[in-house]
């Protein structure tokens, strides 16, 4: 049954909820919706990942006739990352929940080379030692 219709019905959120198979809280969401004028039967527009990149994909399909492949255009930028922390310790940054860390590592590390390096901060170093960039006085 859909949700208004039985609204229309009970005129409860709780009775609807029941019949409709939802929240309450959804039925009031969308009986505030109707109320509002905010309510259509289209599903609502979302921005997606490749609205930014969209012109620059459909020139590589224009110049393959077509034959473009999402691996070859998922590869096509490099990113550089660099962090005092070890992405075993991401977590660490992002405290919501340890699967949004999960997440975002395995984003972060999919086709990447990882270089670790064990030596001092060369900026550090200098820093230290009174050279590098200095202050303005």
């Amino acid at each position: 049954m859909e949700i208004l219709e039985a609204f229309d019905l009970t005129e409860s959120h709780r009775d609807t909820a029941e019949l409709a198979g939802c929240s309450h809280h959804t039925v009031a969401r969308y009986v505030c919706a109707r109320e509002a004028g905010g309510l259509t039967d289209r599903p609502a527009a979302m921005l997606q990942l490749m609205d930014e990149f969209r012109p620059k994909l459909e020139e590589w399909i224009d110049r393959s006739n077509g034959k473009l492949r999402a691996d070859g255009a998922h590869e096509k930028r490099s990113v550089a990352i660099s962090s005092n922390l070890h992405p075993a310790a991401f977590d660490e940054l992002m405290p919501k929940t340890l699967a949004t860390a999960t997440a975002t590592v395995d984003r972060l590390l999919h086709h990447a080379h990882v270089c670790q390096t064990t030596a001092d901060s060369v900026r550090l170093s200098q820093a230290l030692t009174g050279q590098g960039v200095r202050p303005l006085t």
